[in-house]
């Protein structure tokens, strides 16, 4: 027969048994609810910066050169399309340069925007894309204490989460050759841009070339 002092061990160890039971169970909703929302969060924020990175790789290519000023709006808009539907995007100041750093929802979002544009290697535009990521269900785990602080603004029971692309950019030269010398519904090329050239030969009669150098 059970004595009664056994019986207390055993509701002893029952109790202990369900509390760390559900300690490891508090543990995993944490994982499964904060580890989902960062999955979805993280691709959120990288399919904004990829599609930022292209914009605004796309817009360096444009000849003649654009200011930083536009190249810049034209990554942020598309920043903003994917991140906020609907929101009006920000202008960016005239005048701004190679860097730009911008700052959205009370200084919870920062995006970093930086162009360069070299004479003689490729172009490049990059977007870097930081988040203060907000604790949900971890809270209750013990990372209530942990924050991110962007632009001097701390948040707490979160972390900085950040995404980050870069575009390659460059405008290939290439010749194009004019062979047609019968066909009068082909008139000559007409060019935008200066200083383009277009060079014929005998007179137009026998086509010409033209090079995309210095040219819209």
């Amino acid at each position: 027969m059970m004595t009664r002092n056994r019986r207390r061990k055993l509701a002893g160890q029952a109790i202990l048994i369900m509390t760390l039971s559900i300690v490891v169970l508090t543990g995993l909703l944490a994982i499964a609810v904060d580890g989902g929302m960062i999955y979805l969060d993280k691709r959120r924020l990288q399919n904004a910066s990829d599609s930022g990175a292209l914009a605004g790789g796309d817009a360096t290519e444009t000849l003649p050169l654009r200011s930083y000023t536009s190249i810049h709006q034209t990554a942020l808009t598309e920043i903003y399309h994917n991140l906020f539907p609907g929101t009006a995007v920000p202008v960016v100041p005239v005048g701004a340069t190679a860097t730009y750093t911008a700052y959205a929802l009370s200084n919870t979002y920062q995006f970093t925007l930086t162009a360069n544009i070299a004479n003689t290697t490729w172009d490049t535009y990059q977007v870097v894309i930081t988040e203060a990521h907000t604790f949900f269900a971890a809270q209750a785990i013990g990372f209530s204490s942990s924050g991110c602080t962007i632009n001097a603004t701390n948040t707490t029971n979160a972390f900085c989460l950040q995404a980050r692309a870069k575009m390659w950019a460059g405008t290939y030269p290439f010749a194009l050759i004019l062979l047609d010398d019968q066909n009068v519904q082909y008139e000559n090329l007409q060019l935008n841009g200066a200083p383009s050239k277009l060079i014929l030969h005998d007179g137009g009669a026998k086509g010409g070339a033209i090079s995309n150098e210095s040219m819209n």
